[in-house]
């Protein structure tokens, strides 16, 4: 889920459709079949899906009301076209109601325009986006599900740069809030991923410690919706939010690990409430790591091996204004505006800084790695 794919485009074809719907109130000549009034329907069953498809967002539920209204005030117009009934006028009220929802439409289309999102083609960054479904738990591990599996309840979004040569055996992992679905750090990913690293971001919809943990229509909106009103809530049962993302942090990890090679060095990047088990994990990791390499892991060696190159909290970054919730201020720039009062920011500054910060400690990181592992063969060359 990427800006490149946002349902804006599905956004405005369903406000188009209704805007023809509503629009033939002055076409109308002769007696005929309303044909026109089919739109209405079709605008409301694709705002549906678009629903369906990305989750409920808070422009897309005010199109979904507008064409459900729309469905509402045709509904006497469908009744005759399927009854095959001439139409030779409109009634008052119709004319009444159909100006109103033109006027309403009219204002839409200019919220629209404003909210766009941010287009990123990752193309033009000479980066290469895909997108993997994993199925399991995690007790059990994740793996790569099925075309048929129906539990599909982890969705990998994997950045790459496009030129091979340029590609570091590095991977970032970035873990959000339940709240933010992972589309909303696109373009933090894709500058990263233009500066050489593969960047791994998920959606994970675990049900074991709640059952509405895997809607993945109403969570992200009913999670961001409480927590902008103050009144935070959570839909874990019998774990606590830094327990499950501590074992986000691990899945991810696991995930990452059996995507690189026994050499690449992992960075992690986290958002809010997903910071607190930074520490904690970089601590667990490397013990593990060395244990696994028959080492005795000396604080050196934890802290720049050359399979843990660090990690970073992002609200460190003092440009970015809208901390736990993404870059919205590109990617969701009717939430942005709606919870922070921030406008859409087409210049990018807040992820290309975050990205640059991010970029030059992996860079110190991993000089010291190599300084460290230079000395530690001249150190086995010497005895």
């Amino acid at each position: 889920m990427f800006i490149t794919k946002m349902p804006f485009t599905i956004e405005i074809l369903v406000l188009f459709l209704m805007m023809v719907s509503f629009l033939r109130i002055l076409f109308i000549t002769k007696s005929r079949i309303d044909s026109a009034v089919l739109l209405a329907p079709i605008a409301f069953v694709i705002s549906v899906f678009e629903v369906l498809a990305w989750g409920l967002q808070f422009f897309g539920l005010l199109v979904l009301v507008v064409s459900f209204a729309g469905l509402l005030l045709n509904y006497r117009g469908l009744h005759r076209f399927f009854s095959n009934l001439y139409v030779d006028s409109y009634s008052l009220l119709f004319y009444i109601g159909a100006s109103i929802m033109l006027i309403v439409l009219g204002l839409m289309f200019y919220i629209a325009w404003n909210v766009r999102p941010v287009i990123m083609n990752p193309e033009k960054f000479e980066v290469t986006v895909s997108t993997e479904k994993y199925s399991g738990s995690f007790e059990d591990g994740f793996s790569a599900a099925g075309e048929l599996d129906a539990l599909n309840n982890c969705i990998i979004s994997e950045y790459k740069p496009l030129n091979v040569e340029k590609q570091k055996n590095c991977t970032v992992i970035i873990q959000q809030e339940m709240k933010t679905p992972a589309y909303a750090y696109d373009p933090l990913c894709i500058f990263l991923a233009r500066s050489g690293y593969t960047v791994l971001i998920a959606d994970i919809y675990q049900e074991s410690y709640g059952g509405k943990l895997k809607d993945k229509l109403f969570r992200h909106f009913y999670l961001t919706r409480n927590e902008l009103k103050e009144n935070p809530v959570t839909l874990l049962e019998g774990i606590t939010e830094q327990e499950y993302y501590d074992k986000c942090w691990n899945a991810l990890l696991k995930i990452a690990e059996s995507r690189g090679n026994e050499n690449t060095a992992f960075y992690f990047i986290g958002d809010g409430k997903t910071e607190r088990g930074l520490n904690q994990l970089h601590a667990v990791f490397s013990e593990g790591i060395f244990k696994e390499k028959g080492l005795s892991p000396s604080f050196e060696q934890a802290r720049f091996s050359r399979w843990l190159t660090g990690f970073y909290p992002l609200s460190f970054v003092k440009e970015y204004k809208t901390k736990s919730f993404g870059f919205i201020e590109q990617t969701d720039p009717a939430l942005a505006y709606y919870g922070f009062k921030l406008r859409r920011n087409p210049s990018k500054f807040a992820p290309s800084m975050s990205a640059y910060f991010i970029n030059e400690d992996i860079k110190k990181n991993l000089l010291h790695i190599s300084l460290f592992l230079e000395l530690e063969e001249n150190q086995d060359d010497s005895e």
